[in-house]
């Protein structure tokens, strides 16, 4: 193979947000590797066919043979720990940064989430870039492996991530943390927890509230197939003690250790105040007003042109306590229906039944958050298919499976009535078949 020139490797450093590349470009050989697994400290990762490896000790560079100039993959930072002195999402913002660094960005695209081959779950930041007059696509991806987050960039011309698109999912999909062996404990979480405890949420007093309310808007987002204008459901909880907390735990409010939380994800956190109706929350330096509408719902009011205008609706979602459905739910647009386009398409969910049972096939697969420090065979164990028991208490499902082990997961039900054909689950939309 024709090794690139030194002023190629220059050009590509400078492009790389600061990231010191040129001395591996320089000192290392490029590999030709025909899907082989490249093994670093923290975590490996295959190569595919048809790509080229750089590697000097922790640093590496990946890229598609003779394509080395118009696309790249390295690492972003050195796996961030993260812990009380760094949340998750301050090592999010950091990599972020980091990535970015001086470039001047074009277009900055809202940040999306999105469930691995594996279960975990990246978060992915990406813009279009000025480098050197020519626009570039630059993307992180970052994910969690063994409590500490792990940043991947790809930076390239918009040609040539739509090219090699495949070969970059699977490189992301590919990555396995080493720092835990495969034969650490399978079952994450046999306890049962413990039913019929007071609300998580206190018992509101004058002007308190205590419940949980979604909002949905939506958003363009920029894909390899052009804008699309996606729904995005936000959740909304409110403590008795004026405490406000932005999105439903994973695991739900039942057993919730708020300190814990919040110690973690601090961002997620605010406070609100409530007098004759009018409710004002506030996240960071961020007050916004309220209504109260006689249903419970969160009418946003804002001042435009020296009027009063409303904006987004948050509705009141109380908890299926007790309640046992009937019926199998996927995630929303994984039906085999004419028009759907999931990347996953036909994988079956989970059917509930009155007599208070389940049978989970690869619902929780999707949908089941991962735990900090579980490697691969322990999340594929917890997620596997099975039968058992299910409760539903404080916006979580519980379910119980015959063979010992025990899974819990936030559920909002968005439809009262019909809880199948409308809930969120750990932030997925679920459906009932829709034809």
């Amino acid at each position: 193979m024709e090794r690139p020139t030194g002023d190629d490797n220059l050009v590509f450093a400078r492009m790389t947000a600061g990231f010191i590349l040129a001395t591996i470009v320089a000192g290392g050989a490029p590999l030709v590797l025909a899907q082989e697994r490249l093994d670093l400290t923290r975590y490996s990762l295959t190569i595919p066919t048809g790509w080229s490896s750089t590697v000097e000790s922790e640093r590496w560079k990946l890229s598609p043979t003779g394509g080395e100039n118009e696309l790249g993959m390295v690492p972003v930072g050195n796996g961030l720990p993260i812990g009380p002195a760094l949340t998750h999402a301050d090592a999010h913002r950091q990599l972020w940064a980091t990535a970015l660094g001086s470039h001047r960005v074009l277009q900055a695209n809202p940040t999306q989430e999105q469930k691995g081959d594996d279960g975990r779950t990246w978060l992915i930041e990406s813009a279009a870039i000025d480098a050197g007059g020519v626009p570039y696509l630059l993307i992180v991806s970052m994910v969690e492996l063994d409590g500490r987050a792990e940043g991947f960039l790809v930076l390239g011309t918009p040609q040539a991530i739509e090219r090699h698109q495949q070969a970059i999912d699977s490189i992301l999909n590919s990555v396995r943390p080493r720092g835990m062996p495969s034969a650490v404990l399978t079952r994450a979480r046999d306890t049962v927890p413990v039913f019929g405890q007071p609300s998580p949420l206190g018992n509101p007093g004058p002007n308190r509230l205590a419940g949980v309310w979604t909002t949905t808007t939506h958003e363009l987002r920029i894909g390899m197939s052009g804008l699309a204008n996606t729904p995005s459901v936000s959740e909304l909880i409110l403590f008795a003690d004026g405490s406000a907390l932005w999105r439903m735990p994973g695991e739900g409010l039942l057993g919730f250790d708020r300190a814990t939380h919040r110690a973690r994800s601090p961002e997620r956190w605010g406070t609100y105040q409530l007098k004759d109706k009018r409710l004002t929350i506030t996240r960071g330096r961020d007050p916004r007003q309220y209504v109260v509408l006689l249903d419970g719902t969160l009418e946003n009011r804002y001042a435009e042109g020296g009027q009063e205008r409303t904006g987004e609706k948050f509705l009141l979602r109380p908890s299926l306590d007790n309640v046992r459905l009937d019926g199998e739910v996927r995630r929303k647009d994984h039906w085999p229906a004419p028009g759907n386009t999931s990347g996953i398409g036909t994988l079956p969910g989970l059917t509930f039944s009155k007599d208070g049972t389940f049978r989970d096939e690869k619902l929780l697969w999707i949908v089941l958050p991962e735990r900090t420090g579980e490697d691969k065979a322990a999340h594929e164990a917890r997620v596997a298919p099975g039968t058992g028991r299910y409760r539903f208490e404080h916006w979580t499902l519980v379910l119980q499976y015959d063979d010992g082990r025990v899974n819990q997961i936030s559920f909002v039900p968005t439809d009262r009535e019909h809880p199948t054909k409308g809930a969120i689950l750990n932030g997925y939309p679920i459906e009932p078949k829709p034809y």
